[in-house]
């Protein structure tokens, strides 16, 4: 069954029990709720066209896919209506919704611009329309009472909106390189999505049909990556160790340097530390030795983590810069990779290796570190 909903110069003269009949509720069929739409993607066209894909669910990005067969039944609905758009400076808004039994409504709205735009070419004044026309495909789901998913709706969506100079142009985007550009967002979608913290969030995704992005992958965001830019931040630590027989506590003075992708935050770090070992001299009196490090670190870890504890990616080379007492050897160098990490790193446990002229005299440790 399609139902068709006419409205001119922004008037609706579909009457309210009409919408009542046909959505089976007081509400108007159009109606999406807010709420229900999570995921937003967008695609760049030709000649200054749009299409976004808007969906409750990442995973029914896949009904999208076959977009050329979604053009081609809108075209069939929609050529009878279409001689009463023939106005070329008008806005045309067509709604074109399907839902969850099957039930076909079709809303065509057309409105007069608010003011009238010329272009002035070789004495010649012509009208040109500015604002772009709206072609919005809907696609209603029932959500399963067995879904492990949280719904925040009775309904899932999926709306398909082209933003076009002129609605017609519609149809030439029912193919083969308008698929294969979905489909690469949707691949990228599914990659950030297969990490549990990214369940159930907002995601943005952006593309372009373009010659010049075809090698590219499509940027896809979610509110943990959102507002995030890279970022200079002093550091602060409070160390223990263990140098070969002695426990060693060491303060580490430097910066970090930090940048974000796809939700994992990266680090680069610069330090110096000073270390204090504690000896007693020839007088039995206990003396206290500071040697001093130079240390260049990368590490990175998911912003989000729910886990009170992780194992932490990264690694650290440290030389020492300053030496005093018989503790170390001349060109020594600590290297530290991996290691435990709590609440986002601020406090670490690393394993650490020591040595000397080219991985001389090798001497393993472990070393405990609080950020401050």
């Amino acid at each position: 069954m399609i139902s068709v909903f006419w409205s001119i110069s922004g008037t609706l003269f579909a009457q309210d029990n009409l919408n009542k009949i046909a959505s089976g509720k007081s509400r108007q069929p159009f109606y999406i709720p807010s709420e229900a739409i999570k995921n937003n993607f967008y695609l760049e066209l030709d000649k200054g066209n749009s299409l976004k894909v808007a969906l409750s669910d990442v995973d029914d990005f896949q009904k999208v896919l076959n977009l050329d067969s979604v053009i081609n039944n809108f075209k069939d609905d929609f050529d009878s209506l279409a001689d009463s758009f023939s106005n070329p400076l008008s806005i045309k808004s067509i709604d074109y919704l399907t839902d969850e039994v099957g039930r076909t409504f079709i809303r065509c709205r057309q409105f007069d611009p608010k003011s009238k735009n010329y272009i002035l070419s070789e004495g010649h004044r012509s009208p040109i329309k500015i604002k772009q026309d709206t072609v919005r495909i809907v696609r209603l789901i029932k959500q399963q009472k067995n879904t492990t998913k949280v719904a925040t709706s009775p309904k899932r969506y999926i709306v398909i909106t082209f933003y076009l100079n002129d609605y017609r142009q519609l149809y030439k985007y029912a193919t083969d390189n308008v698929d294969s550009a979905l489909t690469k967002i949707y691949v990228a979608a599914k990659k950030k999505t297969s990490k549990p913290k990214y369940d159930h969030r907002k995601l943005i995704g952006n593309y372009s049909i373009a010659a010049e992005h075809a090698h590219k992958e499509p940027s896809i965001l979610s509110p943990l990556d959102k507002g995030k830019h890279n970022y200079l931040t002093l550091l602060l630590e409070g160390n223990l160790q263990n140098v070969y027989q002695y426990i060693a506590p060491s303060l580490t003075l430097g910066g970090v340097f930090g940048f974000y992708t796809n939700g994992i935050n990266h680090q680069i770090i610069l330090g110096w530390e000073p270390m204090f070992l504690f000896e007693k001299n020839k007088k039995d009196v206990l003396q206290t030795y500071r040697n001093g490090w130079l240390k260049l670190g990368y590490r990175f870890f998911s912003e989000g983590e729910n886990k009170s504890i992780f194992t932490q990616a990264g690694f650290s080379l440290s030389y020492l810069m300053h030496k005093e007492g018989e503790f170390f050897d001349k060109n020594t160098f600590r290297i530290s990779v991996g290691g435990v990490g709590i609440k986002n790193n601020r406090i670490l446990l690393q394993p650490v290796i020591y040595f000397h002229d080219f991985f001389r005299g090798i001497t393993p440790g472990l070393r405990l570190s609080v950020s401050l």
